[in-house]
């Protein structure tokens, strides 16, 4: 998603940085691909240590599980952790790729992003 549809995470991002004061509520159906993704590119923007990300990644396939159950949908976990054995990569490995390739804020000013969303934005986020 940040390689191929980058004005599609910037679109969210600024939605984000130009929302009324106040929380903001970002999901998606299981809050691990999409919202997933844009939690890596604020969680790295506001700081967060690539560990913290990864563990609060990994805390959404916990907190899904019991839905998952009732919904009858195989565990999530399992499909996620088989999908990235295939390319011989594991969850965490994947992430870390990830965020390492994510040269942030410069990501999202490439991409369209004005250095007064940023900062509205950084503001948001940390304060």
């Amino acid at each position: 998603m940040l390689a191929e549809h980058p004005e599609r995470v910037v679109t969210a991002v600024r939605a984000i940085a130009r929302a009324a004061p106040g929380g903001v509520v970002f999901h998606c159906a299981s809050g691990k691909d999409r919202t997933g993704i844009l939690a890596v590119v604020l969680l790295t923007l506001a700081g967060a240590m690539p560990e913290e990300i990864i563990a609060d990644y990994l805390l959404t396939y916990d907190r899904m599980k019991q839905r998952y159950e009732e919904l009858g949908i195989r565990d999530q976990l399992a499909a996620v952790k088989e999908l990235v054995a295939n390319h011989n990569t594991t969850i965490e490995a994947s992430l870390t790729a990830t965020m390492t390739s994510l040269t942030m804020p410069d990501f999202l000013l490439d991409n369209g992003l004005s250095d007064t969303e940023l900062t509205t934005l950084r503001t948001r986020l940390t304060t």
